[in-house]
């Protein structure tokens, strides 16, 4: 359960179904519930579909009103159709109120969240292994008793084994400014916090006496019962394209076919008849296999998008393997001939193909963020979002916060990570431990180094700025993802690109090109300078000249 967040579903959902592991999804949302608004961990488990877009409202509600540090009031849960919700660990407000033996605060906590969630409230029991472990979690089995609430036995996981401690604990102190050697309250104090078995786990209790057992052995059965209860399967198995606009009456198959034979009459109307004659049956070709995938109103989708931005004077222009369809052509997506020019259309779709369709269309750089307005506009905050780029940890990148962590000075840091190139790899690294040790001496603390290093590469580090790639859903997103703020102020889902195609959706990419902004600025300047108007979509394919001048390699002036 992730905080504030779903960010790892897609990966743990494909890991799961790899292996045969029936995946839970849920995640541990922070609620304002201190005596000075210090907020503390609820954990939310989705039953079903219902659950899980409830769940993504919630956590997009918590970043939508406190964006820094993202959290909730009571008065905020609207949503919880659903849900099953535990009272957290031992970071929780109920755990802090019980180890300050303030039981009268903590039943009253435990009323307000039974006056909300009823009976899908539970009292969670989750061993730590630190000091007063035991009197809290007997304080917790009474308590229960007292408020007629039923317990579940849980793991507070943060990492899957305890060999991944000192990775844990080493984030912890990147993610806090702190190194090894400095104490806080929030670092890890033990490796208890992996993911154990249920053997394992009732074990860690130490419970006394028998009929503390049977309590801690009824918690643990009630938590295999909530987990079969948690019916979720979050990868779909066909696409789901947006809504388009249609006339009254037309089916979207019928409306493509009817947009295309108008754009055949448009692009082909001074053709040769052998040409057009080819150009009509590789339309029905593809149109046969666009309506076998059901992605007739994707087509018409970007040409809704397209169509806008030329009404607005924004050049744009499709690229990429979209340029193989004639349907793109025709529908004015792309200006590229694919039949001139010889273009496989089963480069980009064919009907044996199980990811998404991918058409990049390139605008006005300038201009670019008029077009993702509108399109907000047109499909609606809750259909339209960007998608996130995951950033990982890079070899150079690791070193350099494995160094601060275990206490180095910043000059040095600096000096060794001078050493490391962007694209290093573990093993060139190794490779130049002379280097390294010229630096800082022959140490036992760069075996320790590299060795976090190397567990750090490729660990997710934040969510970065949206590339482009704009997500267009039919259903609202909160059924998909739940949806963030980004640091450049545009909204976007939880997921990368290849995580937002595993859930069946279809993303756009909005691709912002400083070149179509200069020859947009280069049109005009020539337009005010001489009268003419240069149409770039018309240009001779055949013009000597300019193939003489590329030729030269003299093109910058």
């Amino acid at each position: 359960t992730d905080l504030h967040g779903v960010y790892g579903a897609v990966h743990f959902a494909r890991a799961c179904k790899k292996v045969g592991v029936r995946p839970l999804f849920g995640a541990t949302l922070n609620f304002r519930c201190g005596l000075e608004g210090e907020a503390y961990p609820l954990v939310f488990l989705a039953q079903d579909r219902e659950g899980y877009a409830n769940l993504c409202r919630l956590i997009s509600a918590a970043h939508r009103y406190h964006p820094k540090q993202p959290s909730l009031g009571l008065e905020d849960l609207s949503h919880k159709a659903g849900l099953f919700v535990l009272t957290g660990g031992r970071e929780s407000w109920l755990d802090t109120l019980v180890l300050q033996s303030k039981i009268t605060a903590a039943a009253q906590w435990l009323a307000r969240l039974q006056e909300i969630y009823a009976q899908s409230l539970f009292v969670e029991l989750a061993p730590s292994g630190r000091p007063g472990d035991r009197r809290r979690l007997e304080s917790l089995l009474q308590l229960s008793q007292q408020t007629g609430m039923e317990c579940l036995l849980t793991n507070d996981v943060r990492y899957s084994c305890r060999e991944h401690f000192p990775r844990y604990d080493a984030l912890t102190c990147v993610r806090l400014g702190l190194t090894v050697d400095d104490p806080h309250p929030a670092r890890p104090v033990n490796d208890r916090a992996f993911l154990c078995s249920s053997q394992e786990l009732f074990q860690s209790l130490n419970a006394t006496g028998e009929s503390q057992r049977k309590l801690y052995m009824q918690a643990l059965e009630r938590t295999q019962q909530i987990a079969f209860q948690c019916q979720l399967d979050l990868l779909p198995d066909e696409v789901t394209p947006p809504s388009a606009r249609l006339p009254p009456g037309l089916e979207p198959t019928r409306y493509l076919r009817q947009l295309c034979d108008q754009g055949l009459d448009w692009r082909y109307q001074d053709s040769p008849a052998d040409l057009r004659g080819g150009a009509r049956q590789q339309l029905e070709r593809e149109l046969q296999v666009v309506e076998a995938l059901e992605l007739s109103e994707f087509f018409l989708v970007v040409r809704e998008v397209t169509d806008f931005a030329r009404g607005r004077g924004i050049r744009c222009a499709g690229r990429g393997s979209a340029a193989n369809s004639i349907i793109a052509y025709l529908l004015g997506i792309t200006s590229v001939d694919p039949l001139v020019h010889h273009l496989l259309f089963e480069r980009f779709l064919h009907r044996g193909r199980k990811g998404m369709p991918d058409i990049d269309v390139d605008f006005d750089s300038e201009r670019r963020p008029e077009v993702i307005a509108w399109m907000e506009q047109r499909f609606g905050e809750e259909h339209c979002a960007m998608t996130a780029t995951l950033q990982t940890y890079q070899v150079r990148g690791a070193m350099r916060e494995m160094m601060k962590v275990l206490g180095w000075d910043s000059l040095i840091v600096d000096r060794c990570c001078k050493l490391v190139g962007h694209w290093e790899s573990l093993d060139t690294l190794r490779a130049r431990l002379p280097e390294f040790e010229a630096i800082l001496g022959k140490t036992p603390m760069l075996d320790v180094l590299f060795q976090m290093v190397a567990g750090l590469v490729g660990c997710p580090r934040h969510l970065g700025q949206p590339n482009g790639g704009m997500v267009l859903t039919r259903k609202p997103l909160p059924n998909y993802s739940p949806i963030q703020t980004s640091a450049g102020g545009y909204r976007q889902v939880q997921f990368d690109k290849d995580d937002v195609e595993a859930l069946g959706l279809i993303k756009f990419d909005v691709l912002g090109l400083r070149m179509l902004a200069a020859l947009t600025e280069a049109v005009r300047l020539h337009q005010e300078d001489t009268g003419e108007f240069i149409d770039l979509e018309n240009l001779p394919p055949q013009d000597q000249g300019t193939y003489d001048l590329i030729c030269s390699g003299e093109t910058m002036s």
